[in-house]
């Protein structure tokens, strides 16, 4: 009889808990909650059933205590160390304990709340897990851009990603990628609309495409993800803006002074910047002629102008010559730039100009007249001696014995 009794208790659990672990009959939980509410034992009651939540009263109605273990979704074990009824060997989880009183707890849950009694209370009303329901969450269509992230700066191979959550699986989709905008028919560059018709993959779920922007001109840009809806449907329109990078340098050139040219006084220094978006500073300075001008210790004077702007022929620096820093001689000037994006260029012949981000040029200072030799003794005339004094126009040695000699008579005079 006792068998019939335990089988038929069997099957009363699985009619009232169809869940993914039921409630045992044995030695150590011989009862149910369902029997315990008939027999007024220990027990609970679900409340309320919410979406995403639920109310439990933990009732017991005798002056003894019962203690009531719940766990969340299956949740490991919540309370540290061995469970009090040593039987009981998966541990423990938070627990109610009440004495002829109740408590009503609101419990969030993603999917259930199990509850068990396994020790305390009288050992013939002690149940096993039983579950209680939370309502799901209505679904809710939706979509999500997964690459580029949120103002990401790119470069090179770019890949476009996005997702649906969709209930049915059947919808299409619009996409594009678009310069400065995400404003429909607009500085469209890739995609299936405004007559683009760019290689992309989509399941109706999943979707994916990707560009080589190494071309594209620098700046920012917009992503559009645009599925279609079915009847009913919550229509999606997700956008992702992000930034192209500029990996492009700028070229440099001085224009006026030119390579070997002799300056003095206040010299006006010129120079151009060509760059494809913006510039970050450029840095105009002296050094002297032997010095290693990526030495910037070296420099005499300097300007340098942060943030600076594209021009051409411009002046760029007003140099002094003769202000005393400048003994005649050679020296060195260095103009050099550097993009917004922080991009420089100094791999080639820095002597040339416009090819790369710096151009450097040899220039001679000369403020004080050379001192003109003149000879005052006729045997500096000899043996070709005459020549050296050039600046004196002698055609031969006689011209230059006749100087002589015509200055040493004046000189007695």
């Amino acid at each position: 009889m006792k068998k019939i009794i335990n089988l038929l208790f069997s099957a009363i659990a699985l009619l009232v808990f169809a869940t993914p672990a039921f409630a045992e009959f044995n030695s150590v939980t011989p009862s149910t909650n369902d029997i315990n509410k008939t027999k007024g034992w220990a027990h609970v009651n679900q409340v309320s059933q919410g979406v995403g939540t639920t109310d439990l009263k933990f009732v017991n109605t005798r002056a003894f205590f019962s203690c009531f273990e719940y766990r969340v979704d299956n949740e490991s074990n919540t309370v540290d160390g061995a469970n009090p009824n040593t039987l009981v060997t998966d541990g423990r989880w938070t627990q109610v304990c009440l004495n002829n009183s109740a408590q009503t707890k609101t419990i969030p849950a993603n999917e259930y709340v199990d509850v068990r009694m396994v020790y305390g209370a009288e050992s013939d009303e002690r149940f096993d897990w039983t579950r209680f329901d939370v309502l799901p969450a209505p679904f809710v269509r939706s979509a999500e851009i997964t690459s580029p992230t949120i103002n990401q700066v790119v470069q090179g191979l770019v890949n476009f990603n996005a997702t649906l959550n969709d209930k049915d699986g059947d919808d299409s989709v619009q996409w594009a990628v678009r310069k400065g905008t995400c404003a429909a028919g607009t500085n469209t560059v890739l995609g299936n609309v405004d007559g683009f018709n760019s290689p992309s993959t989509w399941d109706h779920f999943s979707f994916h495409a990707s560009a080589d922007t190494s071309s594209w001109v620098p700046g920012g840009y917009c992503f559009i993800f645009n599925p279609s809806e079915s009847a009913g449907d919550t229509a999606i329109r997700e956008t992702r803006e992000f930034v192209v990078a500029d990996t492009k340098a700028p070229l440099v050139t001085i224009n006026t002074p030119s390579e070997g040219e002799t300056l003095s006084g206040v010299v006006h220094i010129f120079g151009t910047i060509v760059e494809d978006l913006a510039m970050g500073n450029y840095n105009i300075a002296i050094y002297p002629g032997g010095a290693d001008f990526m030495d910037f210790s070296k420099r005499i004077e300097q300007s340098n102008v942060n943030p600076a702007t594209i021009f051409n022929n411009q002046k760029i620096f007003e140099w002094d010559t003769a202000s005393g820093l400048y003994p005649d001689g050679e020296y060195l000037i260095r103009f050099a730039a550097r993009d917004a994006a922080g991009n420089r260029d100094l791999t080639l012949d820095p002597y040339l100009g416009g090819d790369d981000s710096q151009h450097v040029i040899k220039v001679m200072v000369k403020n004080n007249p050379d001192v003109v030799a003149l000879p005052t003794d006729k045997n500096q005339c000899k043996d070709g001696g005459w020549k050296s004094f050039s600046s004196l126009g002698f055609k031969n040695q006689g011209a230059c014995v006749s100087y002589v000699q015509s200055n040493d008579k004046a000189g007695k005079r």
